[in-house]
């Protein structure tokens, strides 16, 4: 991996300080006609090697010159010169690859900026590569400054954040939680001000413009290489995509059809229109993907009417390659709005009902014999309308609205006792999600950041928020 100019001209400088001043036998063997006993010799004897010339007769400004031949070369010059010869030893071509061009760079700037090392560089003019590669290698561990950089620290856990004001555009960055701090790499940035990221699974990362109606897809292992960019029907408000498969299947809330992309991403429809009778728009309000295994896709719908909710909400169960519905599952409740699918495979999922009435719950729904547990937690319990939540070892993190527009940060035990971990005064909180341990919330001010908890401690947080870039975080999620 190639490093900085600034640490090459370190290194240029120390390599040619050690050929010129520490290793004098070299020298005084290399040249010829030189007396071993007498580092300060006559110019007439004609030692092009030797560092420390003492020529009181006409050299006084040439260490490094036959003062008879060569007193109109250009220093400078004959240093920067000097400076390509060193760097093309073939031992140190070996070893620093493509940072050869970058040693050379900063030896010649140092012929240019230092007097010294001028001198210093000039003085190995004449020794073979045989004398000065090793001096430089081993002297000062060229293999290490000239290798490769050592690994990147593994992260304790990894994700994605969507940064918004809602105003001036979204940033779409990866996140990195580490030992010793944290690191933040900018994915996407755009104008628009209704982004959203999600995981396609993998290392692969969706962000579906609401406004603009347009999906990219980024790869997160090449740091926001972006695959593919496509355009979607204007106004039909995209939710969600999944990869199933060698298919991707795309929820809009707009509109009545469920999106099939095939490898080519060619595009083919199934209408979700007639799964709940009861929904009078004709609208399905598609919310969420889940894979189910087997090439099968749930399709989470909301089924509302106005935003408000119309008796149940289902599960479209769709046969991917087909293109076909499966089965509906109905779902005791309307309007789901948050989940969380465990690692078996289980999906948590907030039935909300409508906002401000606090009488939704959580459920278990189980997509390998569709089999549903009810009121794992109540919006009573938590006490507003729940945005979002994650498993911590001991009951949930939560976060939840109130009907004054303000958000907050709870933790419910198992035993129903409730812990305010984080109020705001506006609507502040965005999500919660689990990954590898850790349980991560987003906060959009007082404070601005990532809030990070072990799992084992779901009411104190880790050290400060993680805050970085300039539009505040909005939500997370974890790359599994």
């Amino acid at each position: 991996m190639m490093k900085t100019t600034a640490r090459v001209l370190a290194l240029l400088l120390l390599v040619s300080a050690t050929i010129a001043c520490g290793d004098d036998d070299s020298n005084n063997d290399t040249a010829p006609n030189n007396d071993t006993g007498n580092n300060d010799v006559n110019n007439d004897q004609n030692n092009d090697q030797n560092n420390d010339v003492n020529n009181d007769e006409n050299n006084d400004e040439n260490n490094d010159e036959n003062n008879d031949e060569n007193n109109d070369v250009d220093p400078v010059a004959e240093c920067q010169a000097q400076c390509e010869v060193v760097a093309a030893c073939q031992d140190i071509v070996d070893l620093c690859g493509d940072l050869v061009p970058q040693v050379v760079a900063g030896c010649q700037q140092a012929c240019e900026e230092s007097e010294d090392a001028r001198g210093q560089i000039n003085a190995t003019i004449g020794l073979e590569c045989s004398v000065v590669a090793p001096l430089a290698i081993n002297g000062f561990e060229l293999e290490e400054l000239c290798g490769d950089e050592p690994p990147d620290e593994e992260p304790i856990f990894s994700g994605v954040v969507t940064l918004s004001d809602f105003a001036t555009g979204t940033d779409i960055a990866l996140y990195h939680e580490l030992e010793d701090g944290f690191e933040a790499i900018g994915l996407l940035n755009s104008e628009g001000t209704d982004v959203v990221a999600r995981s396609t699974g993998g290392t692969e990362v969706a962000v579906l413009d609401r406004t603009s109606a347009t999906l990219t897809l980024l790869d997160t292992a090449d740091e926001g290489v972006t695959r593919t960019e496509i355009s979607l029907e204007a106004g039909s408000n995209p939710q969600d995509i999944r990869r199933i498969g060698d298919h991707y299947v795309l929820a809009s809330l707009q509109g009545t059809d469920l999106i099939i992309f095939d490898a080519e991403f060619t595009q083919s429809t199934l209408d979700l229109s007639g799964v709940n009778a009861d929904d009078t728009d004709g609208n399905p309000e598609m919310y969420a993907i889940f894979d189910f295994g087997e090439g099968k896709a749930g399709v989470l719908l909301q089924n509302l009417t106005n935003f408000a909710s119309v008796g149940s909400s289902y599960i479209a169960v769709v046969d991917v390659a087909t293109g076909t519905l499966d089965r509906a599952v109905e779902l005791p409740g309307g309007n789901p709005f948050s989940f969380f699918v465990q690692e078996d495979g289980v999906i948590l999922i907030a039935l909300i009902e409508n906002f401000s009435d606090q009488t939704g719950q959580v459920i278990a729904y189980d997509p390998s014999d569709d089999s549903i547990t009810e009121d794992i937690f109540t919006e009573e319990a938590v006490g507003g309308d729940i945005n979002s939540f994650a498993p911590a070892d001991d009951g949930f993190l939560v976060a939840i609205s109130t009907p004054e527009f303000t958000t907050s940060l709870v933790h419910l035990s198992g035993d129903g006792e409730l812990t305010e971990v984080l109020a705001t005064a506006g609507f502040d909180v965005g999500n919660v999600d689990r990954v590898n341990g850790f349980l991560v919330a987003t906060t959009a001010e007082d404070p601005a950041g990532l809030l990070v908890f072990d799992v084992a401690d779901a009411t104190t947080p880790l050290g400060e928020p993680r805050s970085f870039f300039e539009l505040p975080p909005r939500a997370f999620f974890g790359l599994k």
